[in-house]
C-alpha cells in the first residue's frame, strides 16, 4: 500500500481491495483512490470517447508532444475513490467521465471523478498542476479537460 496513492478524506475498514467477483478475485491488491483519464463519454451528446481521446490509454503511451490541448488543459489523473479496479498495478485503473463530477450516470461505463470532498474533487493535470474541480463544473469544459488532443481551448475560468 502506497499512501501516495490514497485520500486522506476517504473512509475505510481495510487498505485492501478485492474484487468480489463474480469470478471473485484471488489476489487482493493495495487500495487506490485515482485513476487515469480515458476521456469522456456521452457529456456532450454522441461523444463516445471511440477511440480513447483522454491522456491514459491501455497499452499506449502518450507522448507530452501528443497534448495538442495543452498540457495544463489535460486531466491525466483524478479522484476515483472505491473504484472497481482501483489498483495501480492492473493496469485497468482508468475511466470515462460520462457524469458531473461527484454524479453517477444512469448508465455506468467504469468509474467517475468521484471524491468524499464537498463540492467536487482533485485532479492532477498533465503539466503535473494540481487543481479541484467542482460539481458544478460546465460539462463541456469537462469534457475539454478530459481530451488531450481534439483541439478545444479553455480559459482558467472556465472549471
Amino acid at each position: 500500500m502506497l499512501q501516495v496513492y490514497l485520500c486522506p478524506s476517504e473512509p475505510r475498514r481495510s487498505y485492501w481491495n478485492q474484487y468480489p467477483g463474480p469470478p471473485p478475485d484471488p489476489y487482493p491488491s493495495a487500495d487506490a483512490d485515482y485513476g487515469g483519464m480515458y476521456g469522456p463519454r456521452e457529456l456532450v451528446p454522441g461523444f463516445t470517447n471511440n477511440p480513447p481521446a483522454g491522456m491514459m490509454i491501455f497499452n499506449q503511451c502518450i507522448r507530452l508532444a501528443q497534448i495538442t490541448d495543452g498540457a495544463s488543459q489535460t486531466i491525466a489523473v483524478g479522484e476515483d475513490p472505491e473504484a472497481i479496479n482501483a489498483m495501480w498495478i492492473s493496469g485497468h485503473n482508468i475511466f470515462d467521465q460520462s457524469a458531473a463530477i461527484n454524479a453517477r450516470p444512469p448508465t455506468e461505463y467504469g468509474e467517475e471523478l468521484t471524491s468524499q470532498h464537498p463540492g467536487g474533487a482533485n485532479t492532477v493535470f498533465a503539466d503535473g498542476s494540481v487543481h479541484f474541480l467542482k460539481n458544478s463544473t460546465n460539462l463541456a469544459a469537462l469534457a475539454a479537460l478530459c481530451t488531450r488532443a481534439l483541439g478545444e481551448v479553455l480559459s482558467s475560468d472556465s472549471y
